[in-house]
């Protein structure tokens, strides 16, 4: 799927109900990049639902089958099917991956930071608090800038109580950044969905998995 012509528009693909999850359930998630481009693999022959937001409040809710794909017009609340060439195949898959939003939202700004966080804390790591303490400093100084938060956790505990902790990760960070004023925020809690390492019982260590506990800001100007 693709079509939406501005970049940094969030797109969330949910499911319609009939491919095995609750009408409703967050498939995947990302940011258009900076061509305006987007994709999602689905399986074919199957409905979806795309939540458009533009990061200023405004958002649209469209079915689309998997046959097809949509364009978002310029007033970002009416949409176009087009029907693909027969040649173009559709790729069958719902497995998420950790590109579908952060790499996303690297072709968009090269302005990011990536933290991490200590076990079951929205903390951040001693050893990276000088970044952190950088990018609020240069807050300052900018105003109307979108700021982007990608908080993740380990793969430690419940799928719920890690989806709530990676939520309270990005609040903790927009409330640190958001004293400046000014500036609009995005947050993007991922919990668990989107590991940058294994999760098999003998990595089930707090130790090991700090690298699944990161937090990304993207500075989108």
């Amino acid at each position: 799927m693709d079509g939406i012509k501005k970049p940094g528009i969030k797109v969330t693909l949910l499911s319609n109900g009939n491919d095995g999850y609750k009408a409703g359930t967050i498939l995947d998630s990302l940011y258009t990049d900076a061509n305006g481009n987007y994709d999602f693999k689905v399986k074919p022959n199957r409905a979806y639902k795309l939540l458009i937001e533009d990061g200023n409040g405004n958002k649209s809710l469209q079915e689309i089958g998997a046959n097809g794909y949509v364009n978002l017009n310029k007033d970002l609340g009416q949409f176009n099917f087009v029907t693909p060439k027969k040649e173009e195949p559709v790729i069958v898959s719902t497995k998420r991956t950790f590109a579908s939003v952060v790499d996303s939202l690297k072709s968009v700004t090269k302005d990011f930071i990536m933290v991490h966080h200590d076990f079951d804390k929205v903390n951040i790591v001693k050893q990276d608090k000088k970044i952190y303490n950088e990018l609020q400093d240069r807050l300052q100084d900018l105003r109307g800038v979108t700021i982007v938060v990608v908080s993740a956790t380990d793969c430690i505990g419940s799928d719920e109580y890690n989806e709530a902790l990676s939520s309270r990760r990005t609040q903790k960070i927009k409330k640190d950044l958001a004293k400046y004023g000014g500036n609009n925020f995005v947050l993007m809690p991922v919990g668990e969905k989107q590991l940058i390492m294994g999760c098999s019982e003998s990595d089930k260590d707090k130790n090991k998995q700090l690298e699944n506990r990161y937090s990304y800001v993207f500075v989108i100007k």
